[in-house]
């Protein structure tokens, strides 16, 4: 894992490494519980207490928490039993809080400190993805799952909220939180937009990708609402709020994520790189 200067896109520090095979970051050995053995799969952003932290998960079912400035492993979460697919920070009744899903069928939540919150949420499947939002006055957490379920939970009294949401008819690989809806792709290659507060389809499925999707981002840019969603096809795809096509980026290798800077601007990870546009769907 690597950290980046978002404005000259230079490497900040070394890598903070996930592998066995090379020197752990800050010279841990490879026996330290900070030093993860395996591939990394998900990483979040967040500002706690004023200082901007990293969360990644990995293959070895821990969650990991990075200070972003200096690249130091501050704490080390075990709880999943098994790869730890999806993570995300954010904010619940004023409270800091991280969230993660594995391949045990949990999604778990966590304070700053890596001290357990509740009791783990069982699912049906296992969970892919993972996020975290605030809708209409409400904390809520997204997951979604390879049974072809995305669930919305109420993220302090951790009940689910709405409906039980099916549509995809494969694997949901990525979730994401907009202003009042959720996004949604999976393995199916669409992208399905809900309302937020009900778990109800907003519009028919978004087509256009000839893969599984794995990216999904949820924003503003250019002065108006977008998705924006990432596929093994290859391309970056660009959608208004109602659902109309704006434009597709040719990455030319399988997209494995993506996401949208608060100033507008869209980051691609393709293949071994990570492309950068300003104005995306300006096209």
């Amino acid at each position: 894992m690597r950290i980046w200067d978002a404005a000259t896109g230079h490497p900040i520090g070394n890598p903070l490494f996930h592998t066995p095979s090379r020197a752990p970051f800050t010279g841990y050995s490879v026996n330290d519980p900070f030093f993860n053995p395996g591939s990394v799969n998900a990483v979040s952003m967040g500002c706690v207490a004023g200082r901007d932290i990293i969360v990644s998960g990995g293959t070895d079912g821990r969650v990991r928490i990075w200070y972003a400035t200096t690249g130091q492993a501050t704490k080390t979460i075990d709880g999943h039993q098994s790869t730890v697919y999806g993570v995300a920070v954010g904010r619940a009744a004023g409270r800091d809080l991280i969230v993660s899903g594995g391949n045990d069928r949990t999604v778990q939540t966590w304070d700053t400190a890596g001290q357990p919150i509740g009791s783990p949420i069982a699912h049906t499947g296992s969970v892919k993805a993972v996020a975290v939002g605030r809708v209409a006055g409400q904390d809520i957490i997204v997951s979604g799952t390879g049974d072809c379920n995305v669930r919305i939970w109420d993220a302090i009294t951790r009940k689910r909220i709405g409906v039980l949401i099916t549509c995809h008819t494969r694997g949901v690989n990525a979730v994401a939180v907009g202003r009042d809806i959720i996004a949604s792709g999976g393995d199916d290659m669409t992208v399905q937009v809900w309302d937020a507060a009900t778990g109800r389809p907003v519009g028919a499925p978004l087509i256009g990708h000839t893969r599984p999707v794995n990216a999904i981002a949820v924003g503003r840019a250019a002065g108006r609402d977008i998705i924006v969603s990432g596929s093994d096809d290859g391309t970056v795809r660009i959608w208004d709020a109602a659902g109309r096509l704006l434009e597709v980026l040719d990455q030319l290798l399988p997209v494995n994520a993506v996401a949208l800077s608060s100033n507008g601007h869209l980051y691609v990870a393709a293949g071994l790189s990570i492309c950068a546009y300003a104005s995306p769907g300006s096209a």
